[in-house]
């Protein structure tokens, strides 16, 4: 609406229509300021609450990052442990599979050794079977062999004797000692 010059009006009639569309523009105005003022307002509480949120946010990535740095050096940790284990485990299965290889070899020899000793044994007992002598029943170590109690038993040939000794030994008869 165009308001018409203050040298144009004639009358106090137009100049007082003038004047209250004048105010009714102004008071029109003052309506769409107030609405703009209250859509500011609004738009300044949501744009502090968008910079709350960001802030929560960016503190929250801070400590996410922190998180994520302090795992990466954890799993770098347990990967070198990993590595270190893993190279301990190694060397004990190198350790191992060596220890087998002469655990084999000593078999072996004492394998040999027995059948060298059981050869020797029917040796000494044929040369002393040759010139008469009964051979003496000793242990490798040359310690004297020990019957056992049943063969001890059984040679007894006296009843009374043998059921003396059988009473005497007869857990250890039992257990087949």
């Amino acid at each position: 609406m165009d308001f018409p010059k203050a040298e144009e009006l004639n009358t106090l009639a137009q100049a007082r229509e003038a004047f209250t569309a004048l105010l009714s523009k102004y008071e029109s105005s003052l309506d769409d300021y107030s609405k703009v003022t209250d859509s500011l307002s609004k738009a300044n509480a949501e744009l502090e609450a968008v910079r709350e949120d960001l802030k929560a946010a960016s503190e929250m990535l801070d400590e996410a990052n922190t998180n994520t740095s302090s795992l990466n050096g954890q799993v770098k940790e347990a990967q070198e442990k990993e590595q270190k284990l893993g190279d301990e485990l190694k060397a004990e299965k190198e350790k191992t599979q060596s220890l087998e290889q002469k655990t084999e070899s000593l078999e072996q020899k004492v394998g040999k050794l027995e059948a060298e000793a059981k050869s020797v044994e029917a040796k000494a007992a044929e040369i002393c079977a040759s010139v008469g002598v009964e051979p003496a029943q000793v242990t490798p170590g040359g310690e004297p062999k020990q019957q056992s109690l049943i063969e001890q038993l059984k040679e007894i040939k006296n009843p009374g004797e043998q059921m003396a000794f059988f009473r005497e030994h007869r857990e250890q008869i039992l257990k087949g000692r």
